[in-house]
């Protein structure tokens, strides 16, 4: 047994089809994948050209110098000049000992995080 349709409501209109809709948002979603893989070549290679050092070996971090000039007047400030130079230096080993390396990166503890040292290889 079949239903007729009551008079009173609108007749049911045909099903249109979408593609054209479905076409242009594909067509879109590709040009924004196409310009997220232009945008990280180019970054990459921008992050290569500044960090990248062809042919050069890493960078051993110098101990500081201590100071050796003994002729001075004072040779109780010079071994408090002495003393003060070997706290520093053992200061900035403990220090560089508490960083990690990653792919010649040296980064350091901070609260909440890391960060990267600037200006320091590893």
């Amino acid at each position: 047994m079949e239903r007729q349709r009551p008079d009173y409501l609108p007749p049911i209109k045909a099903r249109r089809w979408s593609f054209p809709w479905l076409l242009f948002i594909a067509a879109v979603l590709l040009a924004l994948a196409a310009f997220g893989v232009k945008q990280h070549i180019d970054t990459q290679i921008a992050w290569n050209a500044r960090f990248e050092r062809a042919g050069s070996a890493p960078i051993s971090p110098a101990t500081p110098a201590l100071p050796v000039d003994v002729s001075a007047d004072d040779p109780v400030e010079h071994l408090r000049d002495v003393q003060n130079a070997r706290q520093r230096a053992e200061q900035d080993a403990r220090e560089r000992a508490s960083w990690r390396c990653i792919d010649g990166i040296p980064f350091r503890k901070i609260p909440g995080g890391w960060e990267n040292v600037p200006g320091e290889r590893c």
